[in-house]
């Protein structure tokens, strides 16, 4: 497939590219649950081979075991390490993608703080 979109974690105005792409060439933009580097890895190759955009899509347990479930997950540190893990992963492919991340609804908002303040603070 062929297209402009810049690889990488793709923010705000990519993002909006991917689905403006997504839409002009009537494909679907595949949402792929993710628990570790062996999926994250199988999602990435799949996409590079085709050069095609992707989500990478984390749940609050997944990233945390992304990182180790034997860490502790207090102010929800071990389930941002592990996004944040899987963003440095997907920086290496050189495929435009987003990460969707589910959580438990407490935890939501410091998560996703986190994993944006991380993945800014490494690019």
């Amino acid at each position: 497939m062929s297209h402009n979109i810049k690889p990488g974690v793709a923010t705000g105005e990519e993002v909006q590219a991917i689905f403006k792409l997504a839409k002009e060439k009537a494909f679907a933009l595949p949402a792929v649950n993710v628990v570790g580097s062996n999926t994250i890895n199988a999602v990435l190759e799949t996409a590079k081979e085709l050069n095609a955009p992707v989500i990478i899509q984390f749940s609050n347990g997944g990233a945390q075991f992304n990182a180790g479930k034997g860490l502790s997950n207090e102010d929800q540190k071990a389930a941002i390490a592990g996004g944040v893990a899987g963003s440095a992963i997907l920086a290496l492919y050189m495929v435009p993608a987003f990460f969707a991340i589910f959580s438990r609804r407490d935890a939501r908002r410091e998560e996703h703080r986190g994993l944006i303040q991380k993945t800014r603070s490494a690019s």
